[in-house]
């Protein structure tokens, strides 16, 4: 950008608002301070307006308290992040696991059963297949709850 000799003199003029004849004169000649014109005077109305308009900053109390709630949600979250993944993982062996073995462990108790029906007699068969029946029942329900549970709080 070309430099002018008047430019500083302009600055001062548009600060100002007193404007010689001959600064007048040589502006509208020249665009480099016609453009020093337009740009300072724009610039100074700006300033002028924000100065103008009262701004209030937040309560810094306020601020660090919001700020210090967001370190402790984010520091809970990583922490229980790794919880929700073993429960996954926990499951998924356990799911695993009682894939592998069901089969052998239906055909042992069928097995067994045979074998208890010929002792044991037929009111009694209930309780005996209940019992162990309720116990996974159970496990397995708490932990799909536990679950649940978590992806709930992990939302919200």
């Amino acid at each position: 950008m070309k430099n002018c000799s008047y430019e500083e003199a302009v600055m001062t003029a548009v600060r100002s608002g007193q404007w010689s004849d001959e600064l007048l004169e040589h502006r509208e000649s020249c665009l480099v301070c016609a453009e020093v014109t337009l740009v300072a005077s724009l610039l100074i109305t700006d300033a002028e307006s924000l100065a103008a308009e009262e701004l209030s900053l937040p309560d810094p109390r306020l601020l660090w308290f919001r700020a210090s709630l967001d370190k402790r949600r984010n520091v809970s979250l990583r922490a229980t992040m790794l919880i929700s993944w073993m429960q996954r993982a926990t499951l998924a062996v356990t799911v695993g696991i009682l894939a592998f073995f069901v089969p052998n462990l239906l055909s042992m108790f069928r097995g067994a059963g045979r074998q208890i029906l010929g002792s044991l007699s037929l009111p009694d068969l209930p309780a005996t297949v209940a019992a162990p029946a309720l116990v996974l029942l159970l496990t397995f329900s708490t932990l799909a709850l536990m679950a649940l549970w978590n992806e709930y709080a992990e939302r919200s």
